[in-house]
């Protein structure tokens, strides 16, 4: 069996849930590309044997700091996990497929999780991924095609401005004990001097999540929560062959 490498970006935690679980069930080494110096140490001159790579979608897209990574990035096969707040899950899979230099893409998954900004808050039965798991540790894998999912170009022209209108991220001077905790948990060291946010914040939310005086706080404007609290059914989706799955 070749050596699995699972490759994760999680700041919302729920990718790096489904990350651990794959890996308790296929052993393998488990990378948490999520904290800033963990990407910029990363050894990209490795050839991998099997990457299994785990992504939160944003806007319908990779996170932007894992692409300049992914594009150097070398496997033989590849597993690609995707992770969605029951919206969309755009054109992640095929970004990545394309992005990552391999020889066979053996599987990919599409989950529904926790949104990070509230709407859909359930959580993928992980043990659903079980036929998937057993397919991608195959001897003599079958090679998968990654789905050609059409996206608007006019969303991506609009994201940014969409994503700050939507959800804004305030910090608090008076609430602030300069403990630093938000800026050693942001993932792409978007807080600057004077608890500034830089353009490249990915309005994750972690730094809400880990301030204990509500230094930062989040506000989801009107749109956004018409938007998520509209009636959906999220889907799981999982492609491989069958007959890998009985190997």
């Amino acid at each position: 069996m070749m050596t699995l490498t699972h490759v994760f970006f999680s700041p919302g935690g729920e990718t790096a849930c489904v990350a651990r679980h794959v890996q308790h069930q296929t052993g393998g080494v488990l990378i948490d590309l999520t904290p800033v110096h963990a990407r910029q140490n990363f050894d990209l001159e490795k050839q991998h044997e099997h990457i299994a790579l785990y992504v939160p979608v944003y806007a319908g897209h990779v996170p932007k700091p894992l692409m300049p990574l992914l594009q150097k990035l070398r496997t033989h096969r590849l597993s690609i996990f995707v992770t969605y707040g029951g919206v969309t899950a755009g054109i992640t899979v095929r970004e990545v497929a394309s992005a990552i230099h391999h020889t066979c893409l053996c599987s990919y998954a599409i989950i529904p999780v926790k949104h990070t900004y509230g709407g859909f808050q359930n959580t993928t039965d992980l043990r659903q991924l079980d036929p998937l798991i057993r397919a991608m540790t195959a001897n003599h894998p079958n090679p998968v095609t990654p789905p050609n999912t059409r996206w608007p170009l006019w969303l991506d022209w609009t994201e940014s401005l969409r994503t700050r209108f939507n959800y804004r991220l305030k910090h608090h001077p008076e609430r602030c004990t300069q403990c630093k905790r938000c800026k050693q948990a942001c993932p792409v060291q978007a807080i600057k001097e004077n608890y500034r946010l830089d353009p490249s914040c990915l309005r994750c939310g972690r730094c809400v999540r880990v301030c204990q005086t509500s230094g930062f706080t989040a506000t989801r404007s009107w749109f956004l929560k018409r938007y998520l609290a509209k009636s959906r059914k999220p889907i799981l989706r999982l492609c491989f062959h069958p007959q890998d799955s009985h190997a």
